[in-house]
């Protein structure tokens, strides 16, 4: 009699699993208005929070979207799922016809 591996149990525990790869940076929307030209008196830094934008891939596939902010990556995550649940709804839809 085989004992599983644990290999293989990892494997049914986690096959509807999605593994994705993020990448965050953060850009500057501060805008610095020198009214001088340059360095000195007049100029004025005007202080905004950095925009943090990113891209998010399933690495099985290698799908690929871009993204702004917090509300924007759970966005495109919440889409790729979706997506991914309705292939997999459709795949078991058609096997239930033969």
């Amino acid at each position: 009699m085989k004992t599983p591996s644990s290999d293989d149990t990892a494997h049914r525990h986690y096959r509807r699993t999605d593994l994705f790869l993020v990448r965050i940076w953060t850009e500057d929307t501060g805008s610095r208005d020198r009214a001088d030209g340059g360095g000195g008196e007049g100029n004025t830094d005007v202080d905004a929070a950095p925009a943090w934008k990113g891209r998010v891939q399933r690495v099985v596939d290698g799908e690929t979207h871009q993204f702004s902010g917090s509300t924007g990556l759970v966005e495109v995550l919440a889409a790729m799922l979706r997506k991914k649940r309705r292939q997999r709804d459709s795949r078991f839809a058609g096997q239930d016809r033969d």
